[in-house]
């Protein structure tokens, strides 16, 4: 049997604001469980927005994807002028989120810093990072995070000795196959991993093409061959311009009698059996097909194995 459960992640102002009610809506729509990621500092994301605009030079259509996805002006942000802060300005929206019942966590405080400095970072570094998006976040809710995503699946030594630090429920920093607790460069760490299990959309676009038919046929294909699968979606992607291919994969799912996993639950009965059933993993980071860059990977369900291996700052 096929079960799934939605990770959302929310990054942008515009995606903030715009993307996460109709995502929300459609996993109650289709009874998916679903856990919210917000970034909690300012939405810094201009310099993200400048670097692709020059990679997409020449390439009318995917400009304007670009201009859709983050907003016209998203380029000043965090460039020429300062973020707008994430938490303080959208906080009504995250408390109304946790009140619809999905679980609410982090995703950084500066999301684009975290994506692109990660590897340099040392462990005082780290901490300062997750202590401010926690102060936020227990400003609005009163309350820890339970759990916690790295930015683009940028984790590290540091980042995952600072995970064992805050005592979460678990950690989505990777991506992979099923639960496991981590170990990185000889260490080994607590916090379990929840991995996701399907490329994103971005990466699948770039695999089969622009027609969202084909999207589906994929994403389809993948998760009726069984296992319990964790689906990340974007606010900015999937909660905008893409909201009609999630709808329509939803629905498609639900007529297979794909069921929703209810992750959250799980991992609770998994902490109180102190997790002694996962396995002890080691994380690579390495390339993903269509994608720029390194991310986080079960080494179990990697992709490929470039040498030389990246390396993290323990601090």
């Amino acid at each position: 049997m096929s079960r799934l459960a939605i990770q959302v992640v929310a990054a942008t102002d515009r995606g903030t604001r715009l993307g996460v009610a109709p995502l929300g809506r459609l996993c109650r729509q289709f009874g998916y469980p679903a856990v919210f990621f917000f970034a909690m500092g300012p939405d810094r994301m201009g310099r993200t927005v400048w670097l692709e605009r020059w990679r997409r030079r020449g390439k009318g259509a995917e400009a304007a994807r670009l201009v859709w996805d983050f907003g016209r002006g998203a380029g000043m942000n965090g460039v020429w002028r300062p973020g707008p802060p994430l938490a303080r300005s959208h906080g009504a929206l995250m408390r109304r989120v946790r009140e619809a019942g999905f679980e609410v966590g982090v995703a950084g405080f500066d999301y684009d810093g975290w994506r692109r400095r990660l590897p340099r970072w040392p462990v005082e570094r780290v901490r300062a990072e997750i202590n401010a998006a926690v102060a936020e976040y227990q400003r609005l809710f009163g309350s820890r995070p339970r759990v916690l995503a790295a930015p683009d699946w940028q984790c590290s030594v540091a980042s995952l000795r600072v995970n064992d630090e805050m005592r979460l429920l678990a950690a989505f920093d990777t991506r992979g196959q099923g639960w496991f607790l981590p170990s990185m460069e000889g260490r080994a760490f607590q916090t379990p991993q929840a991995p996701v299990t399907l490329p994103p959309l971005e990466e699948v676009r770039q695999r089969v093409g622009e027609d969202p038919e084909d999207w589906v046929a994929f994403y389809r294909e993948r998760i009726r061959a069984g296992g319990d699968h964790l689906m990340l979606v974007r606010a900015e992607l999937e909660g905008l311009r893409e909201t009609g291919f999630f709808e329509t994969l939803l629905g498609v799912l639900a007529a297979d009698g794909v069921a929703g996993w209810p992750l959250i639950e799980e991992l609770e009965l998994s902490a109180r059996g102190g997790h002694s059933r996962l396995p002890r993993e080691e994380i690579e980071l390495l390339p993903a097909p269509g994608r720029r860059g390194r991310v986080a990977f079960q080494a179990s369900a990697a992709v490929a194995r470039p040498a030389p291996k990246w390396h993290s700052r323990a601090g």
